[in-house]
C-alpha cells in the first residue's frame, strides 16, 4: 500500500491541488476526511466541506505546494513539502517548508495534518528525497 499512496499524493495530489482541480482531489479522499482550515483554523470535514473551504481559499491565495522528502510509518505518511503563498496579485506572502501527514483508510485520505516541525515519532525514520518531477 505505501507506494501506491505515495505515488498517488506526489504524482496525482498535490499536481491537481496546484492545478485547482477540487473534484479530482476529493476523489482520493474518503467520503468523511477530516482536513485541517489552514486560513482560520479548525478542521473540515467531509467533501463538501473541504471543497467550500479550498473555493474560499483559492479567491484570496494563490499557493504552490511541492513535495520535497517523505517518511513512512504503517498507514501514515509525512511529507516535507515547500509551500509558496502569493495574494491575488502575485506578491509573495510566504515561502515555507512544513509537514503534511497524511492517514489513509483503504488507499484513501482520511486525515490530513499540517506542522511547522516534524511531528513526534518521526524523527528516528530517515527522510527520503523526492526526485522533482
Amino acid at each position: 500500500m505505501a507506494d501506491g499512496v505515495l505515488t498517488l499524493l506526489v504524482d496525482q495530489l498535490y499536481p491537481s491541488f496546484n492545478q485547482r482541480r477540487i473534484d479530482r482531489i476529493l476523489t482520493f479522499f474518503q467520503s468523511d476526511a477530516d482536513w485541517p482550515n489552514g486560513m482560520t483554523g479548525g478542521r473540515e470535514v467531509g467533501h463538501e466541506a473541504i471543497r467550500s473551504y479550498w473555493t474560499q481559499q483559492f479567491q484570496v491565495i494563490s499557493s504552490q505546494v511541492t513535495p520535497l522528502s517523505y517518511r513512512m510509518a504503517a498507514d501514515v505518511i509525512c511529507l516535507e513539502v515547500r509551500q509558496l503563498i502569493k495574494d491575488m496579485e502575485g506578491e509573495q506572502l510566504s515561502d515555507s517548508v512544513v509537514f503534511h501527514t497524511y492517514r489513509f483508510v483503504d488507499g484513501k485520505v482520511q486525515r490530513m495534518d499540517i506542522s511547522d516541525q516534524l511531528p513526534e515519532g518521526y524523527a528516528h525514520i530517515p527522510g527520503v528525497l523526492l526526485t522533482p518531477h
